[in-house]
């Protein structure tokens, strides 16, 4: 026997006892005949050979194939006089207790520190956490404790990875009056970098292969100077 509980379709070994009338173990029982059933199909010789273990007790090796099924019925009958049939019924189960690997083996459970703090070993997770895997709205403000994220619970270089990502340029069009905060400095970074023509009636701004994406018409009446709200270039 490999682990507890039996497992469905694995080799087992049945060890049981033979006793008689009085409940007396029976030593040295002779013919000894191991039988099977399957979820309560018919029985039938197991296929291993029986082993007298000595005392009364004794033991036969159950093939994978005989233990195939949710419940295994054995029973060992002998031709000593006054000898009972020894029976016993075995429920299996897809998973032994050793599979649960306490200590942490091959990442299937949980760390546990000297201090019996448990944690999960992320380290041993196999696959991917995939953007689909997560509900929409599952991670809200509320979720978090306030100050549960501060600059101790960032990596070194976590600011600096948001920083460092590269621009894009805003599409040629009327500018949202309630944009993204990286949209907004991306129209304050072009409007100071690219190209911005000035005429007696009109203000350009161009992206930076020099195409107007969006534009104000000027106006002066010599005591009002007024820029009109922006609109979509050319």
């Amino acid at each position: 026997m490999a682990g507890w509980p039996p497992a469905k379709n694995a080799a087992f070994t049945w060890y049981f006892v033979i006793r008689d009338a009085d409940g007396d173990l029976v030593a040295s029982a002779t013919a000894l005949d191991v039988e099977f059933s399957v979820d309560g199909g018919v029985f039938a010789d197991v296929a291993g050979t029986e082993v007298d273990e000595g005392q009364g007790f004794y033991s036969c090796p159950i093939s994978a194939a005989e233990m195939n099924g949710d419940a295994i019925m054995l029973m060992c009958k002998t031709s000593t006089a006054g000898a009972k049939t020894a029976a016993q019924i075995i429920y299996t189960s897809t998973r032994q207790i050793d599979d649960l690997a306490f200590p942490t083996v091959s990442g299937r459970s949980l760390d546990v520190t000297a201090t019996g703090a448990a944690g999960i070993d992320f380290g041993n997770i196999e696959g991917t956490l995939a953007a689909a895997a997560i509900a929409t709205g599952a991670i809200t403000a509320a979720k978090f404790a306030a100050g549960a994220i501060d600059a101790a619970a960032l990596a070194a270089d976590a600011v600096d990875e948001i920083w460092d990502e590269a621009m894009v340029e805003p599409a040629q069009g009327i500018p949202s009056a309630t944009p993204a905060f990286r949209t907004l400095l991306a129209y304050l970074y072009t409007a100071l970098r690219n190209a911005i023509t000035v005429s007696s009636t009109e203000l350009t701004f161009s992206n930076d292969a020099g195409t107007v994406t969006f534009k104000k018409a000027l106006s002066d009446t010599g005591s009002v100077y007024t820029e009109a709200e922006a609109v979509s270039g050319p």
